[in-house]
């Protein structure tokens, strides 16, 4: 069962405006394995047998597992107007991500208990309000714990905790997004606006990282090569290092080669666009780029 119940609350005193949300959410997740699944590995001290091919019977252990967990999101924030043309504001909010049940089964090798995702986010912006112009600068921190990444290694396909491309989802650490928004929209005439935005972002690794994140994120680079180039850098099936670095090692990686950008992730972002709306029709043309600009 998943239950979440929700309250909102709005106030105005002359022109301060305070807004505040809370959700409460339980969440109850199982698993269960009628046969054994394809990462599913043969255990002598399994109460379900098979018989393969050979006519061989097979033991396995059947995943029979729940997880419970509950949370609180709040969210807070404080609007105030300087007057006809400007306002500021300032928000803040706590969030918790949802893994699907597919994240706690973990391929075949159930987690005992996650450490769910979470996030911090702080936001400071202005505004302002012509007649023609509307314009938008907001910057924002955002502080994420336990946050996860998807490795792949296709040696380990099917292996417990695996998928069948060697996909695991590993939890890395901490985390920090921080970058400024600039939206602005110029009315030219009646029904044609010319909109655009830029944002500008740092999402990077912290150095709180736990060792399978060090080795995903870092395992390409030269220290490794160096330090470790005879040792398998792999997992077993809970996560933890078949290996048993040196701490100065991992304490190098974050000195040597700096926080580690998140990948995949744009750093610069700019979009424009010019709209027309005459009497229901509607045109617009849509300008995007987006740039990895990395600072290692």
């Amino acid at each position: 069962p998943q239950i979440s119940v929700f309250g909102h609350g709005l106030w105005r005193f002359g022109p301060v405006s305070m807004m505040t949300d809370v959700q409460y959410s339980f969440r109850h997740y199982q698993t269960i394995e009628d046969l054994p699944g394809s990462n599913n590995l043969p255990d002598a001290t399994g109460d379900f047998n098979l018989i393969n091919a050979d006519g061989e019977t097979v033991t396995y252990n059947l995943i029979n597992k729940t997880w419970d967990y509950s949370f609180i999101n709040p969210k807070f924030g404080i609007n105030y107007n300087l007057g006809e043309h400007f306002s500021t504001f300032v928000n803040f909010s706590q969030t918790y991500n949802e893994p699907r049940v597919k994240y706690f089964y973990n391929y075949g090798a159930p987690w005992d208990d996650i450490d769910l995702e979470s996030a911090n986010d702080y936001e400071f912006g202005i505004s302002s309000y012509f007649t023609r112009v509307n314009t938008k600068v907001n910057l924002y921190r955002i502080d994420f714990d336990n946050k996860s990444l998807q490795t792949e290694d296709p040696t380990k396909a099917n292996l417990p905790g695996y998928d069948y491309k060697g996909r695991r989802t590993a939890i890395v650490g901490s985390a920090l997004y921080e970058g400024i928004e600039v939206s602005n929209q110029v009315r030219i005439f009646d029904g044609l606006n010319w909109n655009t935005s830029f944002t500008y972002m740092r999402n990077q690794w912290s150095d709180d990282l736990t060792p399978e994140g060090m080795i995903a994120l870092y395992e390409d680079d030269v220290v490794f090569n160096e330090d470790w180039e005879n040792t398998d850098l792999s997992v077993d099936r809970d996560g933890n290092p078949t290996f048993t670095p040196d701490d100065k090692v991992l304490t190098d990686l974050v000195d040597k080669y700096g926080n580690k950008t998140e990948p995949e992730t744009p750093q610069i972002i700019l979009h424009t666009s010019l709209s027309y709306n005459y009497r229901g029709f509607y045109m617009d043309a849509l300008f995007s780029k987006y740039s990895e600009y990395y600072v290692l």
